[in-house]
């Protein structure tokens, strides 16, 4: 089972790095994950508006009423797509900004035996988009690797620490025991 290995720690003034160990044993360290670098991401993918009904009153002198239509297939499936790109965008940061020192071999044998198994990947352009191919494909091997890199970057940009989690559990267990008896 993958775990967190070490206590976080400042590598800068501003950057809390960590190390979590994957399911195959290999090592990897993680960088806490700005909030402000994810809010400004996800705003690049604009959710779209819904649309207005105007339902005219039939009676004498009547007005125009108008409506969001939030139930509307067409609006509905546009924010859906929308949310998914949104997801795609955060997950990708994740994987590239809090892996700071993963990177993708020169040559590109991983990406030839992927193609064998898997043809017409969309692969990403740019460096940047190599490496979280790299990472998407290769370093995170198993969900549970996902599940562990993303639950210690999570923890990592709250910025609390284990042992603070566990220190709240302690108090609050103590809190409902003493009520209890």
């Amino acid at each position: 089972m993958p775990k967190q290995v070490s206590k976080p720690e400042v590598n800068h003034l501003w950057e809390r790095v960590d190390t979590v160990v994957l399911v195959g044993g290999r090592k990897v360290k993680i960088r806490a994950l700005p909030p402000f670098i994810a809010i400004s991401a996800r705003s690049k993918v604009p959710l779209p508006d819904p649309p207005i009904v105007e339902i005219a009153s039939e009676l004498p002198g009547g007005t125009t009423q108008r409506f969001l239509d939030e139930k509307n297939p067409e609006y509905l499936l546009a924010l859906r797509k929308a949310e998914q790109a949104r997801e795609e965008i955060y997950q990708d940061l994740i994987w590239a900004y809090g892996l700071p020192e993963v990177e993708p071999p020169e040559d590109d044998g991983w990406k030839r035996e992927i193609e064998q198994l898997v043809p017409d990947i969309p692969w990403k352009d740019g460096k940047i988009g190599r490496k979280i191919d790299y990472i998407k494909y290769v370093v995170i091997s198993s969900q549970a690797d996902a599940n562990t890199v993303q639950v210690a970057l999570h923890k990592l940009s709250l910025g609390i620490t284990e042992e603070e989690v566990k220190a709240a559990e302690e108090s609050f267990r103590s809190k409902v025991e003493g009520k209890v008896s």
